[in-house]
């Protein structure tokens, strides 16, 4: 991506030919002519320019970060020499959430704005699970999901190959959006529908299997 002759620099995580993961989510960076990836001695992951501009960095500085790794889940994660991780893509969700990740109450993914005060979110709070658009201060809600019963309170969900579990302050499961092979999640760009996507080998792709909101008028 080009913006006054300069470059859009991020680091990415794909699932194939899919984008499930970007360091420019929040905070774009551009360079004119290099971008260049370091892992510093002190333990620091940083996205810098050829004039040595830092654009994005993983804040892991003195905590003992000796290598980057890409779990077979996706997860992108600095570890210590006791391979303990001192710092995850999946604590810091953007658009896609991936199987085997977790969202734990008052988190979200968002959309990638074309304009920076419109944009989708899809939501965890206590109640429920619910899709929001954001215009500047403004939410509105388009859809929701809550547990079954009564005083039923969310505390995290997460992304399994079911589908996507919702689970209470005591680790048990409440509700399930329910769903087979889900290799992951998205908030789409364009439309703001959530959709879980499952592998289709014969069609050489990634298809939604469930879509949150099934007719395309109550789209916001």
């Amino acid at each position: 991506e080009q913006e006054d002759g300069r470059y859009l620099c991020s680091l990415q995580v794909f699932l194939g030919d899919v984008r499930v993961w970007s360091s420019g989510h929040y905070t774009k960076m551009y360079a004119s002519n290099k971008c260049i990836i370091e892992l510093a001695k002190d333990g620091d992951l940083r996205l810098k320019s050829s004039n040595k501009h830092v654009g994005w960095r993983s804040g892991t500085s003195g905590q003992g970060v000796e290598r980057l790794e890409i779990q077979s889940t996706g997860n992108l994660v600095l570890l210590d020499a006791m391979n303990l991780i001192k710092w995850q893509s999946f604590n810091f969700p953007t658009d896609v959430m991936l199987s085997g990740q977790r969202l734990d109450v008052a988190t979200q993914l968002t959309s990638f704005p074309k304009v920076s005060n419109l944009f989708y979110s899809f939501e965890v709070l206590r109640d429920k699970i619910a899709l929001f658009l954001n215009l500047n201060k403004l939410k509105y809600s388009y859809w929701e999901y809550k547990p079954g019963g009564n005083n039923k309170t969310v505390n995290f969900v997460r992304l399994g190959p079911q589908g996507l579990d919702l689970f209470d302050d005591n680790s048990q499961r409440i509700g399930r959006i329910e769903q087979t092979l889900i290799r992951f999640l998205a908030v789409g760009n364009k439309t703001g529908n959530l959709g879980l996507y499952s592998y289709k080998p014969e069609k050489g792709k990634f298809e939604a299997t469930f879509q949150a909101v099934s007719n395309t008028c109550d789209l916001p």
